[in-house]
């Protein structure tokens, strides 16, 4: 809605231990010279280990020689190729393909990608990516943090297993062979399988730590989730 210089606050309200407010200022210039064709490269949900690609359009009115550098990527799973469409007048298009290659990691990623350009006042032009890169199998929670317990008391929790597809549980083991993790392998093939897991703490006091192994049926790599907490007389 805005367009050049803009400034505004972001103010926070703290209600306890006291109130407090705290004002942050925010200052950004918007150009109009430069448009964005969507403003924004947005991968969406990406499954882990598929390349996939985007394209900005790039709109420059201004200087009839103006033109793009380089764009510089903080990744090295991300990379962008620009091609120039049109150069009329004092108008200058381009077309930037944006490339997700097939070893960015899963989770959610944004980063800033820099347009460069020869203009010596404002040579950069930032292009915000955002992508989700989901694993074929995901679990939560992923870590499962037990805090305190009695020694030889016991938690009961439900893991959540979910696939892309349906798929099948082979087996499931705890990595150290302890009997203090026990927990069921489920029958079937499905899209979502709920574990019902048990720690008991082990009776030694101290720290403790080990991890669940699971195992599914067609998959080279488990899946494994940490377990940890301190056992306490």
């Amino acid at each position: 809605r805005f367009t050049r210089r803009k400034d505004s606050n972001v103010v926070i309200t703290f209600d306890a231990p006291q109130y407090a407010e705290v004002r942050i200022p925010i200052t950004a210039y918007i150009r109009t010279d430069v448009v964005l064709t969507p403003g924004a490269a947005n991968f969406g949900s990406v499954p882990a280990g598929k390349p996939a690609e985007k394209s900005i359009e790039l709109a420059y009115a201004g200087r009839p020689d103006w033109k793009i550098s380089e764009v510089k990527s903080p990744r090295d799973y991300i990379s962008v190729e620009t091609t120039e469409t049109l150069r009329e007048g004092g108008r200058v298009n381009y077309s930037l393909k944006v490339s997700l290659k097939e070893n960015a990691p899963t989770g959610l990623l944004q980063e800033q990608l820099t347009i460069v350009t020869d203009d010596a006042n404002s040579p950069n032009v930032p292009l915000l990516f955002v992508a989700r890169i989901e694993s074929d199998i995901e679990v939560t929670p992923n870590v499962l943090a037990m805090g305190r317990m009695t020694s030889g008391s016991s938690k009961k929790m439900n893991l959540v297993v979910k696939g892309l597809k349906p798929f099948t549980i082979s087996g499931i083991i705890s990595e150290s062979k302890s009997e203090d993790l026990k927990v069921a392998t489920p029958p079937g093939q499905k899209p979502v399988h709920i574990l019902p897991i048990t720690i008991i703490a082990p009776a030694a006091s101290g720290a403790f730590e080990d991890h669940l192994v699971i195992n599914i049926e067609g998959r080279d790599e488990p899946v494994k989730v940490r377990v940890y907490g301190e056992s306490v007389q």
